[in-house]
């Protein structure tokens, strides 16, 4: 295929100059319109979200041991769910119960992007009401080669006050996979599918389930 990584460090460069001016909304809402509309509509954020809290909800709340997969957009849903359930005092039976998320798994993840992290759940909050608290213990993000979505592919960095403050125990970037999905349109390195296909993320999958 058609080297096109110049496109991805474009993308790099782009992001960080219209975080600064204050155009990252705009990019957002031309250059992946779901994650736009998710991001900035409450009621559509809140009928996406409500997908996957009715599910982890009663997992955590059950203390089951769980391993939250999440891809694109999926990522920003879950941070904002889990937020949600370690932060916000309606959610007491989620924190009293002490459930938490054992592995959650970020693929193809954009929430090292600056117009994404200035548009989650927590972005207006103060310093002790940031970040998922206490819900998460370990995790492990994962990007490919050329992944337009995921290009800044260190979050460990980004959030790294996280485990700082003990939030959770371990926060990992496994960089630089290959995700050889090709389909109608020509070669994706985002697909979930190729994701899932690679022995890295299988890997990652197997152990939890060994454990």
């Amino acid at each position: 295929m058609k080297d096109r990584r110049g496109f991805d460090e474009a993308a790099s460069i782009i992001s960080g100059i219209a975080s600064f001016i204050g155009l990252s909304d705009n990019v957002i809402r031309k250059a992946t319109p779901d994650m736009g509309a998710y991001l900035m509509t409450r009621k559509v954020g809140s009928e996406v979200r409500m997908r996957l809290q009715s599910h982890l909800k009663k997992a955590l709340i059950a203390n089951e041991d769980i391993c939250l997969v999440s891809h694109s957009m999926g990522c920003i849903v879950s941070y904002d769910v889990m937020w949600k359930f370690s932060q916000m005092s309606e959610y007491k039976d989620v924190q009293n119960s002490g459930g938490k998320v054992n592995q959650w798994l970020t693929l193809g993840n954009p929430l090292g992007e600056p117009g994404v992290i200035d548009n989650l759940y927590d972005s207006g909050d103060k310093e002790d009401g940031k970040y998922p608290k206490h819900i998460i213990n370990n995790w492990i993000n994962v990007s490919a080669r050329d992944d337009f979505v995921a290009h800044d592919d260190s979050i460990e960095n980004d959030y790294k006050a996280m485990k700082d403050r003990k939030y959770l125990k371990s926060i990992k970037d496994i960089t630089n996979i290959y995700n050889f999905w090709e389909g109608s349109d020509g070669s994706n390195p985002h697909k979930f599918y190729g994701y899932l296909d690679n022995p890295v993320v299988a890997k990652q999958i197997a152990k939890w389930l060994l454990s």
